[in-house]
């Protein structure tokens, strides 16, 4: 594994025992200014347990056309996973947690499933996600959805497809679906 590979892995973790840790001085009142002859004392303040999910590395950004900007990056930065998604009934639950999860946005109105002419449901569907990896990676997803309807309680397959022009990038975040 490599020393980015490493660091990208210890991105989603939980923060415990954290503390701000800081210099007290004291200040005149009227300026502002702090008294440059005072040593201060040492003081911290802890904070509260922190977990980081794969959501708080994104920034949505708005693609006006997927599949342009899908095509725009090379093939060989995509990664592939699948998923089976056995706490999903539907392909609408499952569409709204990914979105949810991944903390991107939704491109093409594709959080949007739809139905047959008819009215039924149908069997599978193509969510597309656009995103700024951590300000500064552009990373594109799209999840192949599909359920089989005779067994919805089989969950949801998801096969998930990452494209950006850091292969590490898009490896971690194919992997950070759980």
């Amino acid at each position: 594994m490599s020393e980015e590979e490493s660091d990208l892995s210890q991105l989603l973790t939980s923060l415990e025992n954290v503390a701000l840790k800081f210099k007290v001085k004291d200040c005149d009142p009227n300026t502002g200014e702090v008294d440059e002859d005072e040593l201060g004392y040492d003081d911290e303040y802890r904070i509260e347990d922190v977990d980081i999910v794969i959501s708080d590395l994104f920034q949505k950004t708005v693609k006006p056309d997927f599949n342009t900007a899908w095509e725009e990056i090379d093939e060989s930065q995509e990664v592939e996973e699948v998923y089976q998604l056995t706490s999903f009934k539907s392909i609408e639950e499952a569409v709204k947690n990914v979105v949810a999860f991944m903390g991107m946005h939704p491109c093409d109105r594709s959080d949007r499933v739809s139905s047959s002419s008819d009215g039924r449901k149908l069997p599978s569907h193509t969510l597309y996600l656009s995103g700024l990896f951590r300000g500064k990676t552009d990373v594109l997803i799209r999840a192949k959805l599909a359920i089989n309807l005779n067994d919805p309680d089989a969950g949801v397959t998801m096969k998930i497809s990452v494209r950006s022009n850091d292969s590490c990038v898009s490896n971690f975040v194919a992997a950070s679906v759980v």
